[in-house]
C-alpha cells in the first residue's frame, strides 16, 4: 500500500479514535450487514482507489477489520467478495469478545478508558476550580 494510503488511512483511524468522523470515513452502507462499519476511501497516486473498514459497534476500541486495494469494475460499488469478507471478520470480532481471551481484552481496555475518562474530569475540574492568591504581605 502506497506511503500516502497508510498515511491518510491512519489518520482517519486516529480521529474515529477521538470520536471525529473524517472527511473521507462514511458508513458502510451497501450492505446492512455492516451498518456499524465505516470505510475509509483513499484514490492514491498510483492511479488505484484503497478502503479501509472498521467497526464502531464496540465501546472500547476502533477495531479495523480490513484495508484493501478496491478493484471493483462496478463503479464506486465495492465488489461482493470484500463486503463478505469484511463481514466475516465482525462475525469473528464478535465471538472473541465473547470468549475468555476476548472478554479479558475488553475489560482492559474498558478499564483503561474509564481511568483516562477520570483523568480527564479531574484535569477539567483543576482547569476551572477558583485559584485563591495569598493576600500581599502574608
Amino acid at each position: 500500500m502506497p506511503e500516502d494510503v497508510r498515511e491518510h488511512v491512519y489518520q482517519a483511524l486516529s480521529d474515529a479514535a477521538l470520536g471525529v468522523m473524517a472527511g473521507s470515513a462514511k458508513p458502510f452502507g451497501e450492505d446492512k450487514r455492516l451498518a456499524k462499519v465505516m470505510k475509509i476511501v483513499k484514490d492514491a497516486r498510483d492511479g488505484n482507489s484503497y478502503r479501509g473498514a472498521y467497526t464502531i459497534e464496540f465501546p472500547e476500541a476502533i477495531w479495523v477489520l480490513d484495508v484493501f486495494a478496491k478493484k471493483s469494475t462496478q463503479g464506486i460499488k465495492t465488489p461482493k467478495a470484500d463486503i463478505d469478507r469484511i463481514f466475516e471478520r465482525l462475525k469473528s470480532l464478535r465471538r472473541y469478545r465473547k470468549a475468555p481471551d476476548g472478554k479479558r481484552v475488553v475489560d482492559a481496555l474498558l478499564a483503561e478508558l474509564a481511568t483516562k475518562a477520570d483523568k480527564a474530569k479531574e484535569d477539567e475540574r483543576k482547569m476551572h476550580a477558583p485559584r485563591h492568591r495569598k493576600p500581599k504581605g502574608t
